[in-house]
């Protein structure tokens, strides 16, 4: 595939042992899937027919292409990295419109009599006139804009991307957080005050 990466990391990236490391990655990125929930299930199917492997195989892909700049001098573990890019196009995948609008009729709750799976065109719906559609569309749009924004913002800080997407989630206790991620509670602690000077920042270059 073509490159422009430097030579030396492109020489570190071909003498990586991708044998012994892909296997891992692999169940990483099938440990991390399992754990949001696609099409409104846990462990369900992945939108845009999406597998683990496609997740593994492009963010080597997006490495070797230089698409996701990695910094050996910064980053010298190349598999801590490649988990962060994983869990970005996981994190990107689960927020996808296919996946956040698709139902699954028969995974949604069903009515007393158990005939007729209930779907939420059921529900009566209210649309707000045209204007206030677009205004509204518009304000969700420059939210997910800037939110995306700030997760990409802190591809090399994977820690606080978890923590992002947590929040995210619903999970806001400090011990929750260091649980799912898999670190103490006081790392949490101190990325809570770095992930606040990190948003600070990026405001700063999302308003100029």
């Amino acid at each position: 595939m073509p490159s422009d990466l430097p030579k030396e990391t492109l020489d570190l990236l071909n003498a990586f042992p991708w044998e012994e490391k892909i296997p891992r990655l692999l169940n990483y990125a099938l440990y991390k899937a399992k754990s949001k929930r696609w099409r409104t299930i846990f462990d369900g199917q992945m939108p845009e027919g999406k597998e683990v492997e496609d997740v593994v195989f492009t963010a080597i892909e997006k490495v070797f292409s230089g698409d996701r700049k990695w910094d050996p001098q910064k980053q010298p573990d190349l598999s801590d990295y490649l988990k962060g890019v994983i869990d970005s196009d996981l994190y990107h995948l689960a927020k996808c419109e296919e996946n956040t609008t698709l139902i699954n009729e028969i995974d949604v709750c069903r009515n007393p009599d158990g005939e007729k799976p209930f779907t939420f065109d059921d529900l009566p719906c209210t649309e707000p006139d045209p204007e206030t559609f677009h205004i509204l569309k518009e304000e969700n749009e420059r939210a997910e804009e800037f939110f995306f924004g700030f997760y990409d913002y802190l591809s090399e800080k994977p820690v606080l991307q978890g923590i992002v997407e947590c929040v995210d989630d619903g999970v806001t206790k400090s011990a929750d957080i260091a649980e799912r991620l898999g670190v103490h509670v006081k790392e949490i602690y101190n990325c809570f005050k770095q992930l606040r000077r990190k948003l600070e920042d990026f405001r700063k270059t999302w308003n100029s």
